[in-house]
């Protein structure tokens, strides 16, 4: 049994090593398709190999897991989001968040473990290089060919409507967004990982060389998938081609390299596709945050603490002096000035309850609530500090800044010693840092398991350290266990299941589709998502009743949320529900009071009731909203500047024939009064 053991405890790092590198790959390829859906996924696959490393460890003789402070610092942060989860009226709304955290604290123990092992080391590393370089050779692709396709097909599905939704604004803008939602997210991520890539030739050639042939091989595997999974790139058969003959040329240079010069010359593709992907994301932000941390990196690598604080601490005050005074460039200062919408609402949230927060996962609802008629219709905070504080209070804001606090103390410590992987790592983490602090960084799952994984990998354990013991590892190893299986894995059946009913409604089997939702809601019967698709899809098929119950079910489960309520209220307007849809669309506004849409569909069903002066006031209500919108043209709306111009004359004249028939003119119904 021993020997055994032993034998399994040296396999493991190697496979845990593979895992993790997959995992990194998926995640960054998948970011922007099923999100969140992929997170149960991606957490699934990070606790398997976590919880096989503490087994080995428990059952090796001479197998040990030591914890340092970061890791405790780690592990306290993990379980401050899991106790506000758990405390949440939202859990549905928690679990996300949950996961995410979840899926980087198990991916950082992964790491932290395999940072001593020098081929699942190389592994990872080449993960991290070869996502980076395909999600920008994709993103290259979309700004020179697709980029143009997606934009057709949006004017085609809009009419030629102006478009203000943020996808439509993203596609507009002609900056490229890859596999992720936001070109800012794309920007996030590379900033992240370039630095990964960037120290490669710095490194030995015993060392560089492996991963550089690793991640050309992990991209020369993922050419042919895609090809067989997108048709489009099927028909251009010249791009997977140069790809290839690019990649091979690449790794014959790799492989005859014997001087850093020639290595960094064969290894510049692997860098300078992310960087050209990086410019065309026109993302100030990142750029501005990237090229500061490489700054400051390299100053904490000669070994300058002061001057490198000094530095951040100057950036930001002359940024925010800059901002203030209206001293950024017209784009930038937009930008900036639609975010501070975003972080006056995420302050009056956390002041709602500044201990805990409002819940994690639940800023997308409580912004509809406090946002200003002339902010931005989103749904992220734009600042990792400001979306912990709304939502997890000062006890997850602490946690955290305490864990990253660690990290980079020791981070740069670790870099003074001029390893190259602990620079790119003080790097990449004082971009992840600085970056998300006025972006959507903490939001994006990629971005997050990049920064831990990286963080893990960067600097070995320091000071004083505690030998966890194989009772605790023993113990550990079936806590991890047992909540995957119990906790994540239906969670996870589930959601394949709802993604399971929306290809099979496509293929024109309804009934096997609403029995896949159904047999979700088995698993979460408090998920009011389920709840509305199978509303919804009852509907298609023409069961008002039984859609009707599901999106009663929706809206009860979902109190508050606006969109529930809204869809509620329209399946009892248009079963003749009268009153009560009113009604359940008032609970709609309430959630959203600066929603000009929802607030004049309201005046309008007042309005046919025969109820007058309640019509009014949702008009001039909704008029004040419209003209807000208008005042500040350039945010992400649902309706372009010249839709509100029209609502605004549409609406002001409705208003002023109502008040004609208040005078003694005729009422609604056409009657004299």
């Amino acid at each position: 049994m021993p020997g055994a053991a032993s034998a399994l405890a040296r396999r493991m790092p190697a496979a845990a090593g593979a895992v993790l590198c997959g995992a990194l790959l998926l995640r960054a390829l998948w970011s922007g398709v099923t999100f969140p859906e992929s997170n149960a996924v991606i957490l699934l696959l990070l606790a398997a190999p976590l919880a096989a490393l503490l087994l080995a460890a428990a059952l090796d003789p001479r197998g040990e897991w030591r914890l340092d402070g970061r890791d405790l610092c780690l592990l306290g942060y993990f379980l401050a989001v899991l106790a506000l989860a758990a405390a949440s009226p939202r859990r549905w709304l928690a679990r996300d968040f949950l996961h995410q955290t979840a899926a980087c604290t198990a991916a950082w123990f992964l790491a932290a473990r395999l940072r001593s092992e020098e081929g699942p080391r190389r592994a990872v590393i080449a993960g991290l290089v070869s996502a980076a370089f395909i999600v920008s050779l994709f993103g290259l692709y979309q700004r020179f060919r697709g980029l143009e396709e997606t934009r057709l097909l949006l004017d085609r599905i809009g009419g030629g409507a102006a478009m203000g939704a943020a996808l439509a604004s993203r596609v507009q803008s002609r900056a490229v967004f890859s596999t992720f939602f936001f070109p800012n997210a794309l920007a996030g991520y590379l900033i992240v990982v370039i630095p990964l890539a960037a120290m490669l030739p710095f490194c030995r050639r015993a060392e560089a060389r492996p991963v550089a042939v690793g991640a050309c091989l992990i991209a020369l595997a993922v050419t042919p998938a895609a090809t067989a999974v997108f048709s489009d790139l099927a028909a251009r058969p010249l791009l997977p081609l140069l790809l290839w003959a690019g990649l091979a040329a690449m790794l014959a240079c790799v492989a005859r390299a014997r001087r850093r010069l020639p290595l960094a010359a064969a290894l510049a593709p692997l860098a300078l596709a992310p960087l050209w992907a990086l410019a065309l994301t026109a993302s100030e932000g990142a750029w501005a945050a990237g090229l500061l941390a490489a700054i400051a990196g390299l100053l904490l690598a000669a070994g300058r603490r002061r001057a490198a604080a000094a530095l951040l601490v100057a950036a930001g005050l002359a940024a925010a002096a800059a901002f203030v005074a209206g001293a950024l460039p017209g784009d930038l200062g937009e930008s900036m000035g639609a975010r501070l919408g975003y972080w006056r609402a995420a302050a009056s949230i956390w002041r709602r309850n500044p201990l805990l927060g409002a819940g994690p996962g639940s800023f997308v609802v409580e912004y509809a609530r406090v946002r200003s008629p002339t902010s931005e219709e989103g749904r992220l905070a734009h600042s990792a500090y400001l979306c912990l504080a709304a939502e997890t209070g000062a006890v997850g804001l602490a946690a955290f800044l305490l864990f990253w606090g660690a990290v980079v103390r020791r981070l740069s410590a670790a870099a003074a010693g001029r390893e190259p992987l602990a620079v790119a790592a003080c790097i990449a983490s004082l971009a992840f840092l600085i970056h998300g602090a006025v972006d959507v960084g903490l939001n994006d799952p990629s971005i997050t398991l990049a920064a831990w994984v990286i963080a893990g990998l960067g600097a070995p354990a320091a000071g004083r350290t505690r030998r966890a013991g194989r009772a605790a590892c023993l113990a550990a190893a079936a806590a991890v266990a047992a909540a995957a299986a119990a906790c994540v894995a239906p969670h996870a059946a589930a959601e394949w299941r709802c993604i399971r009913a929306a290809r099979l409604e496509r293929a024109g089997m309804p009934e096997r589709a609403a029995e896949e939702i159904r047999r979700a809601i088995a698993t979460e019967p408090g998920n009011p998502v389920y709840w509305s698709r199978l509303g919804g899809l009852e509907g298609r098929r023409g069961r008002d009743d039984l859609a009707l119950d599901a999106l009663a079910r929706a809206a009860a489960a979902g109190d508050g949320v606006p969109s529930h309520h809204l869809r509620h209220a329209v399946a009892l307007r248009r079963l003749g529900g009268g009153a009560d849809a009113a009604a359940e669309l008032a609970r709609a506004v309430a959630g959203s009071p600066a929603d000009a849409d929802m607030r004049l569909l309201l005046a309008f069903w007042l309005e046919s009731d025969g109820r007058r002066d309640e019509a009014l006031v949702q008009y001039r209500a909704g008029l004040e909203l419209i003209r807000a919108a208008r005042a500040v043209p350039r945010r992400i709306r649902s309706h372009g500047p010249e839709e509100y111009a029209r609502l605004e004359a549409l609406v002001a004249g409705r208003i002023l024939e109502l008040e004609e028939t208040g005078r003694g003119g005729t009422n609604p119904a056409g009657e004299r009064r």
